[in-house]
Formats: C-alpha cells, sequence, structure tokens
C-alpha cells in the first residue's frame, strides 16, 4: 500500500509540474505575442520617426548650405568691376572673359541668372538645367515675375535700407529659390548700375541630388500670407 501511495504521490507531482511548465510556457507564449504584435511595431514606428527626423535635419542643413551659396555668389559677383561695366554698357566681353570655358550657371551650378539695368531692363537672362546639364528655355515669364523684385532691391539700396533679398518664389508650376544683389562698385556707392539675381530650380531632382536618396517626393505649399504676385518671401 505504501508503494502504490508513492507512485500516486509521483505521477501527481509530475502532473503538477506538467501543468506548470504549460502554463509557463503558454504566459511565454502570450508575452510574446504581446511584445511582437503590440510593442514591437510601437517601438519601430519611434526608432523610424527618429530617423526620419534626424535626416530631415540632415535635408535641412544642406539646403540652407546651398541657399547661403547663392547668397555669397551673388554678394561676390555684384560687386565685381567688370559686372558694373558690363551693365553700364562698357564691357559687351564679360561673360566669354570671365566665363571662357563655360557660362556662370554652368561654373556655379545654379540653374537661373538675370541681369538688369536701372530701368528693369533685362541686359542678359539665362537659364540651365544643372540637374541635367543641359540648357533650358526660360519657364513661364520668370523674368517678368521677377522684376519687382529688382526695382524693390534698387530702391531700399538707395534709401539705406536694403542691401538685397532672397527667397523663396512659387512660378506656374515650378519653384525656385532667387537671391538678388544690386551690382555696384562697392557697398558704400549709393548709385547701383542694375541688379544680379542667380536661381535654384527646388525640383525633386535638385533634392535628389542634395541629398543622394534615390528616391524622394518633393512638394511645396504656399503660406496663407503668400503673394503670389509680390516674388521671393
Amino acid at each position: 500500500d505504501g508503494a502504490l501511495q508513492c507512485k500516486g504521490k509521483a505521477r501527481s507531482l509530475r502532473t503538477a509540474v506538467i501543468v506548470l511548465a504549460a502554463i509557463c510556457l503558454l504566459a511565454f507564449m502570450a508575452l510574446c505575442l504581446y511584445v511582437f504584435y503590440f510593442s514591437m511595431p510601437a517601438m519601430l514606428r519611434t526608432s523610424e520617426d527618429r530617423y526620419l527626423d534626424k535626416q530631415l535635419e540632415v535635408v535641412a542643413r544642406q539646403f540652407e548650405n546651398a541657399q547661403d551659396n547663392v547668397v555669397r555668389m551673388v554678394e561676390d559677383t555684384a560687386v565685381w568691376d567688370s559686372t558694373v561695366r558690363f551693365l553700364s554698357g562698357e564691357y559687351p566681353e564679360y561673360l566669354e572673359e570671365n566665363w571662357p570655358n563655360s557660362t556662370p550657371l554652368e561654373a556655379y551650378r545654379f540653374d537661373a541668372i538675370i541681369l538688369r539695368d536701372t530701368e528693369g531692363n533685362v541686359v542678359h537672362a539665362d537659364y540651365y538645367d544643372s540637374q541635367l546639364g543641359e540648357p533650358m528655355a526660360e519657364p513661364g515669364g520668370l523674368a517678368r515675375r521677377l522684376a519687382p523684385v529688382s526695382q524693390e532691391v534698387l530702391t531700399g539700396y538707395e534709401a539705406g535700407s536694403l542691401t538685397g533679398k532672397s527667397g523663396i518664389i512659387l512660378n506656374s508650376q515650378d519653384t525656385w529659390y532667387f537671391a538678388t544683389m544690386p551690382v555696384v562698385r562697392g557697398y558704400d556707392d549709393s548709385q547701383p548700375v542694375g541688379t544680379l539675381m542667380y536661381g535654384l530650380l527646388l525640383d525633386e531632382e535638385f533634392f535628389r541630388d542634395l541629398t543622394s536618396f534615390s528616391s524622394m517626393r518633393v512638394w511645396w505649399e504656399a503660406p496663407e500670407d503668400y503673394n503670389a504676385t509680390s516674388g521671393p518671401s
């Protein structure tokens, strides 16, 4: 009888251990399912959001650097004596002699250059797709659209309240960044002979080249107070 009782207790103990192990296994499986189906997606989304935020910061810095480069180049070129002479009609060989093997747009990888005299007349304008490396036609009356900006820069400079202007402009189906400066012999000269504009076409190819991302979608939305006739802002 004692042996039978021991065997019965052993079977009961094994059963209890098996049941306990099964319960633990089920609990572990339930925990794994919870982690993979509930916690893990949230963790992945958080990680992806952080990655995207960092990438957006990188893109923003690179875009700022590209804008600063346009501003620096227009500030530099606008005070060249040869630029002043060209707009004054004294130096017709200006472009050929300053950029003998290319054009300003090819040399600087910009997409537009517009030189005007003080009357607002376009003395020289050129457009170039820097991503494709080929000339392009004037996009949708862009020079005419930007004429008020040149006049604003000249008026502001002569009044001592504005040295130049830069910003983004939505033109037809295109979006551009332009920087404009008065053409003077020095920034202490109060008599400009015209204005110089350099521009970048802000399309998807521009940002793909800027960031080295293989795939990117870019779109622009005008703020509520955007004036479609006021030029860069």
